[in-house]
């Protein structure tokens, strides 16, 4: 289950102006709230939605995703709306702008009852998860592979498998994530593929876009792809 969180965030409160960017203990309210969001291993992306160029500017200067919409939108749903219309994903999630107490809990509270009642008896038994991962390790090659093609192989419900990952604190779309980028993390690291260029080693590891595999490689790693594979050749 592909799932989104969307923080609305715009400058013109009325209540109290340019809250988003007011400092709590040193931190920028928007970051605390961003902060806390992301922390969660269950959110495949988090987005902060604005109409202010200025909270845009913040954004970029901090690496926080984050995406223009409407001046004309009344409210906050208006703007994750909008963001429905351009990213897609199977659950969207409002997060208020100012609430940064917000923390990876809440986040998995929230989508526990997005995935509605868990199936009286899970099945396949306890290795059921462990099956799933295996086979997203063997097929992680495929950018077509989701969680009904997976489910379909292993003979059971798509709400199963999600609460198969739930049950372990992850999700299908992280856990098929963290199995492409480690993938990649042992090409780049292998000296028998060093003439592959990184291109190929995304491709093989089912990234269709290269800009979003370095994007992704560096937030996990906290270094570009080439950069790795330099430093790993450069290592005795």
């Amino acid at each position: 289950m592909k799932t989104i969180a969307v923080i609305p965030a715009r400058l013109a409160s009325t209540r109290l102006p340019r809250k988003m960017l007011r400092q709590i203990a040193g931190q920028m309210l928007l970051g605390r709230v961003y902060e806390g969001v992301r922390s969660s291993p269950l959110l495949s992306d988090v987005i902060v939605a604005t109409d202010s160029d200025e909270i845009m500017q913040v954004c970029r200067q901090h690496g926080w995703n984050a995406r223009m919409t409407s001046p004309a939108h009344r409210s906050g749903t208006e703007r994750v709306r909008e963001i429905s219309d351009s990213v897609a994903a199977d659950v969207y999630l409002n997060i208020q702008g100012d609430e940064p107490l917000t923390r990876a809990e809440h986040i998995a509270a929230l989508l526990k009852l997005a995935l509605g009642p868990e199936p009286p008896a899970p099945v396949g038994g306890p290795d059921l998860r462990a099956r799933l991962s295996r086979t997203l390790r063997n097929t992680l090659s495929d950018p077509r592979l989701c969680p009904a093609s997976v489910a379909a192989e292993h003979r059971i419900s798509v709400r199963t498998l999600h609460y198969a990952f739930a049950a372990a604190g992850t999700t299908f779309v992280e856990e098929l994530m963290q199995a492409r980028l480690q993938r990649a993390r042992e090409l780049l690291a292998d000296p028998r593929e060093r003439a592959l260029p990184v291109i190929e080693v995304a491709a093989r590891c089912g990234f269709t876009d290269p800009s979003h595999f370095a994007r992704r490689f560096r937030r996990r790693f906290g270094i570009p792809p080439l950069a790795f594979r330099q430093a790993a050749a450069d290592r005795p």
